[in-house]
């Protein structure tokens, strides 16, 4: 029933030069499935019957031989590797230089760099050339740009191992919550409290701590015979 549904897969989507890396993986899940991959690994051996063979043996030999001018699956995955072998590698290489180049923009949405990063690394894989795990991981984290320093620092602190998908999803969180700072900090930065003046020292009117001449009680008590004038000279000139 599996084999089945992987033949019409491969009915669906036909060889057509450019997909032979997908192509060809498909045609060995089936095969596997069916449990003759072996064909594509080498050709068939040409095995002579010895006298003790059997006549059904004789007769499927015999009509083996009547097919032997046909090629093998080996060889046809031969002929077609050398005919778009080239195509895939300069595709492979275009793919890479994507992959390195691709930095993300400043403020650009994460989510979509993010995929963007995914379907290069996808491609590789497609081509036949599977990144590790944990190299795939961090050509997506050098790639962010630098807001995302402080989320990169914790990822490799913690040596987290995720798959793509949950990388991205830890990405969008990590978004959310830097912008949700953002919009909780007052315009202008947090501005500190300006602490309030109090006064220290001792009086120099009537010795005692913890306020100055001109808040002394006592002190105010002897201008108010003074000339209006010479009480704001007085207070004016106070330096405690």
């Amino acid at each position: 029933m599996v084999g089945s549904t992987f033949a019409k897969i491969l009915d669906k989507h036909c060889l057509e030069g450019h997909n032979f890396p997908s192509w060809y993986r498909n045609v060995k899940i089936l095969l596997t499935l069916e449990k003759i991959i072996y064909v594509l690994d080498k050709p068939l051996p040409d095995i002579p019957l010895g006298p003790e063979a059997t006549e059904d043996e004789r007769a499927k030999y015999d009509k083996h031989r009547q097919h032997e001018g046909m090629d093998s699956a080996f060889s046809i995955i031969l002929h077609l590797t050398e005919l778009y072998g080239e195509g895939t590698r300069n595709r492979r290489f275009n793919t890479v230089c994507e992959l390195v180049k691709t930095k993300m923009v400043k403020g650009a949405p994460v989510h979509l760099h993010a995929l963007k990063m995914i379907g290069f690394i996808e491609q590789l894989e497609n081509l036949g050339t599977p990144l590790d795990g944990e190299l795939a991981q961090d050509f997506i984290l050098a790639s962010l740009s630098d807001s995302f320093s402080q989320f990169v620092m914790n990822y490799n602190m913690n040596k987290i191992d995720s798959t793509l998908s949950e990388l991205l999803n830890m990405l969008v969180t990590a978004e959310k919550t830097m912008k949700e700072n953002v919009v909780g900090t007052p315009k202008g930065g947090v501005k500190k409290k300006k602490k309030e003046m109090e006064p220290k020292g001792t009086c120099h009117h009537c010795g005692k701590e913890g306020h100055w001449r001109r808040n002394c009680r006592f002190y105010l008590a002897t201008l108010k015979d003074k000339p209006q004038g010479m009480v704001y000279v007085l207070i004016f000139n106070s330096n405690c």
